[in-house]
C-alpha cells in the first residue's frame, strides 16, 4: 500500500516537474514571443507579446519590445501608441530608458508631420538631460526657424561648445546671434564657420553684413571681394557686388562703387532680372547724386519713373530734383528740401537687418507656437519643484514681477527680448536710446502683419508712470517713424497717464497685471 502511494506521489511530482520546467515556459506568452523573434516570425511574436500585455497592461519592456517591431515593419502609428504609452506611466528601468523613449517617439513624430510635439518631446529632454545634442539641435534651430531668436542663440551656442568645428551649428548659432543683436558674437561664430568651409558663400556673404552692421567697412570689403571672385552662383555676385558698392561710398571711394552698381544693371540686363533693376536704377541715381552728377541722377531716376511709378518714393524724388535742376543762378529758389537730404537715408536703409536672415535658408516656411509650450513645459517643471520659502506665498504671477525688479542688466535685457517674441514681435534692432539698467528699447515689426513696432520696456520701482512718458513714448514712435508703439511697464499708470491714452491712438500699454502673465515660464 505504502509503495503504491509512493509511486502516485512520485508520478504527480515529475507531472507538475514536467509542467514547471518544461511545458509552462513553452506555454508562456513572453516566452513564445521571444522563441518566434529567434525564428525571425515577427508577426506571431507580436501576437504574443499583445497577449502578456492583456494580462500586464503597464510593462514598459513589452511595450518598448512592441514599439521596436512595428517601426521594423515601418508601422509608425502603431509604435507611436506603445511609446505614448510608456510616457503616460512613466516607468523606467535599465532596459526601457526615458531619454530613449522620447527621442524615438519625436523622431516618429517629425515623420509623421506632428512638429510641435516633437519639439515638445525634445524640449523635455533637455530638461533632465540639458547637455543632450540631438536635443539641443532640434530646439535650436527649430526655435530659429520661428524667428525665436534669443531662444535659439542660448541652445545654439551651448551645443556650439559641445560639437565645435561643425558647420551647420556654427553657422546656425552665428545667424542667432546675429538676429539677436550680438554682432560681436556673430563675427566669432562667422570666423569659425569659414575656417571649416573659407569659399562658402552664404558664410563669407554673413561675414561680410556682420562687419557692416558693425561698421568695420575695410574688414568687409576683403570677404565681399571673396565672394566676388570665387563663386560661380550669380545671385550671390550680384549680392556681394552691391554690399561692396555700398562699402565703396562708405569709405569716401564713391566712384568705385558707382562702377560696381553700373556692373550690376549690365547683369539685370542680361538675365532679364526686371525687378532687381528697378532697385539698381534707384541705387544708381543717389549713387551718381553723390559723386555731384545730377544729370546722370535724373536720366536714371526717369528710366525708373517709367518702369514703375509707384516704385518706394521715386515720384516724389524725381519732381524735387527736377526743381532743383531749372533754378537758375541768382533766381529765388523755391523752399523745396534738397534731395541730397536723402542721401543719409538712402545708405541707412540699403539693407535691412534681417537681409541674411532672409537670404540663409533657415526660417521655417510654416510658423508654430513653439513659445507656448515652452512656457507650459517650464511652468510645469516650476510647479513641481519641492516648494521653498518663497514659494509658499503660492508663486502666483506677481512674485514673477518681484523676480523681474531683482533680475541684472543683461538677464532683464534678455527677458525683455524673451516677452516681445511672446507679444509676436520679431526684434530687428536693440536701440541705445535708454541706457538704464531699468529700460531697454527695441525696434521690430509684428510677426503676421510685419507692421513696424517701437517696444518701451521699464521696470522703474516706486514711482508710477504719468503723462509725460506716455506722451514722450507716442513722439518717440512718431521719430522712428514705426506704425505702433508698445509700452511694457511694471509700474501702475496715474490717472492721468491713462487718460491721455485716449488720444494716443498708436501706442498700447502693457500694465503689470499682463507684464506678469507674459513673465510666466520666462523667469
Amino acid at each position: 500500500m505504502i509503495v503504491s502511494i509512493l509511486i502516485v506521489m512520485v508520478f504527480i511530482l515529475g507531472v507538475v516537474v514536467y509542467y514547471l520546467y518544461y511545458l509552462a515556459p513553452r506555454l508562456s506568452p513572453r516566452n513564445k514571443a521571444e522563441s518566434f523573434l529567434n525564428s525571425n516570425r515577427i508577426e506571431e511574436a507580436i501576437v504574443e507579446f499583445k497577449r502578456v500585455l492583456e494580462n500586464h497592461p503597464q510593462d514598459v519592456g513589452v511595450h518598448y519590445k512592441l514599439s521596436e517591431l512595428y517601426l521594423q515593419q515601418d508601422k509608425i502609428d502603431q509604435a507611436v501608441t506603445h511609446l505614448e504609452k510608456i510616457v503616460e506611466l512613466n516607468r523606467y528601468n535599465s532596459e526601457v530608458d526615458k531619454e530613449d523613449v522620447y527621442k524615438i517617439l519625436a523622431e516618429q513624430y517629425f515623420k509623421r508631420g506632428e512638429k510641435l510635439k516633437a519639439f515638445d518631446k525634445y524640449f523635455a529632454i533637455l530638461r533632465e538631460f540639458p547637455s543632450d545634442t540631438e536635443a539641443l539641435y532640434h530646439v535650436g534651430f527649430m526655435t530659429l526657424g520661428q524667428e525665436l531668436f534669443e531662444t535659439s542663440y542660448k541652445y545654439l551656442e551651448q551645443l556650439s561648445r559641445l560639437m565645435k568645428k561643425n558647420f551647420e551649428i556654427m553657422f546656425g548659432a552665428g545667424i542667432a546671434a546675429l538676429q539677436s543683436q550680438r554682432t560681436n558674437e556673430a563675427i566669432n561664430f562667422f570666423r569659425e564657420v569659414l575656417v571649416i568651409d573659407p569659399h562658402s558663400d552664404i558664410a563669407n556673404l554673413a561675414m561680410a553684413f556682420a562687419l557692416y552692421k558693425k561698421r568695420d567697412f575695410k574688414t568687409s570689403i576683403n570677404y565681399s571681394k571673396m565672394v566676388i571672385e570665387n563663386t560661380g552662383d550669380e545671385n550671390a555676385v550680384f549680392i556681394a557686388k552691391r554690399l561692396l558698392a555700398f562699402l565703396y561710398i562708405e569709405t569716401k571711394r564713391s566712384s568705385l562703387g558707382v562702377r560696381l552698381i553700373e556692373d550690376l544693371k549690365d547683369m539685370c540686363i542680361n538675365n532679364g532680372w526686371d525687378a532687381e533693376m528697378k532697385g539698381v536704377l534707384f541705387d544708381l541715381g543717389f549713387a551718381y547724386l553723390m559723386d555731384e552728377k545730377t544729370d546722370q541722377t535724373y536720366n536714371y531716376w526717369s528710366q525708373l519713373y517709367q518702369a514703375d511709378r509707384n516704385f518706394r518714393n521715386i515720384h516724389d524724388l524725381i519732381t524735387r530734383l527736377r526743381k532743383e535742376m531749372d533754378v537758375k543762378p541768382g533766381s529765388k529758389f523755391e523752399d523745396v528740401k534738397s534731395v541730397l537730404v536723402e542721401l543719409s537715408q538712402w545708405k541707412e536703409n540699403a539693407f535691412p537687418n534681417n537681409f541674411i536672415w532672409s537670404i540663409c535658408g533657415l526660417k521655417s516656411e510654416e510658423m508654430y507656437d513653439l513659445a507656448s509650450i515652452m512656457s507650459t513645459a517650464k511652468a510645469s517643471a516650476a510647479k513641481d519643484k519641492k516648494p521653498t520659502e518663497k514659494d509658499s506665498v503660492s508663486r502666483d504671477e506677481y512674485i514673477n514681477l518681484d523676480d523681474f525688479f531683482q533680475l541684472d542688466a543683461e538677464t532683464f535685457r534678455s527677458i525683455s527680448y524673451r516677452m516681445c517674441e511672446k507679444l509676436g514681435i520679431v526684434i530687428d534692432d536693440i536701440l541705445t536710446t535708454y541706457r538704464e539698467s531699468d529700460g531697454v528699447d527695441f525696434l521690430g515689426h509684428t510677426k503676421d502683419t510685419k507692421i513696424k513696432t517701437l517696444v518701451s520696456v521699464r521696470r522703474w520701482k516706486g514711482t508710477q508712470i504719468g503723462e509725460i512718458p506716455i506722451r514722450n513714448f507716442a513722439q518717440a514712435v512718431n521719430d522712428m517713424k514705426a506704425k505702433q508703439g508698445i509700452f511694457i511697464t511694471a509700474t501702475t499708470l496715474t490717472s492721468a497717464g491713462e487718460a491721455v491714452l485716449g488720444d494716443m491712438g498708436k501706442v498700447t500699454v502693457i500694465t503689470p497685471d499682463e507684464v506678469a502673465k507674459l513673465l510666466k515660464g520666462l523667469i
